[in-house]
């Protein structure tokens, strides 16, 4: 009986701490990754307000969530995203990260490139199932569409519909096949276009 209710208590302790991570971390929804001028990464991350979505959060405390983007440079990935941690005060979880844009400059870079995705490949909170994509400008991933809580929303909602001959779905571990057999990729490009954000055409890499 003793063992019975130290379980109970065990879980309802549980329970508490799992509220209490909710509150502490940052929860991002789109990864952006490009090349500066200088050949250092460039970073910039969406973070969503989790708890606020659900109504657990409150008016009075919204201005803290630290909700919208962070962007930094690094010498690698994750130092520019370390950076971007150290500039909020919770903790960055990627484990709810919808989509990975990737910039233009990055992409004519091979080796840097190479160097980015096998950071992503190597960090077991990156999912192999979300979306990359390419783009002009990472900028793109400051951008709210319109019905959408993130750029990485849009995307999923967008690939559940039939988009013959505009587009195509191309997720990590499809990318990371690709690349593997092949030694090149197309990547779904996405845009902004007087104000609208579009998936239309691709990128080869």
């Amino acid at each position: 009986m003793r063992i019975v209710i130290s379980l109970f208590c065990a879980l309802l302790l549980s329970g508490c701490w799992d509220g209490k991570e909710l509150n502490d971390r940052a929860y991002v929804n789109t990864l952006a990754i490009d090349k500066t001028k200088d050949s250092e990464y460039r970073v910039c991350i969406s973070i969503s307000d989790i708890a606020q979505q659900e109504g657990g959060g409150h008016e009075d405390d919204s201005k803290d969530r630290n909700k919208g983007t962070k962007e930094h440079r690094g010498s690698s990935v994750m130092e520019a995203i370390n950076e971007c941690e150290r500039r909020t005060s919770r903790s960055l979880f990627f484990g709810h990260l919808q989509a990975v844009l990737f910039g233009k400059e990055l992409l004519s870079d091979r080796d840097m490139f190479l160097e980015a995705l096998a950071a992503l490949e190597q960090n077991s909170e990156f999912s192999r199932k979300m979306m990359i994509l390419a783009g002009e400008d990472i900028e793109i991933c400051e951008m709210t569409p319109a019905g959408e809580p993130s750029l990485g929303a849009y995307a999923v909602s967008f690939y559940k519909k039939d988009r013959t001959g505009e587009t195509f779905e191309l997720t990590l571990e499809e990318l990371l096949i690709s690349i593997s057999k092949t030694g090149s990729a197309v990547i779904p490009k996405i845009e902004e276009d007087e104000g609208e954000i579009l998936l239309r055409g691709s990128y080869q890499f």
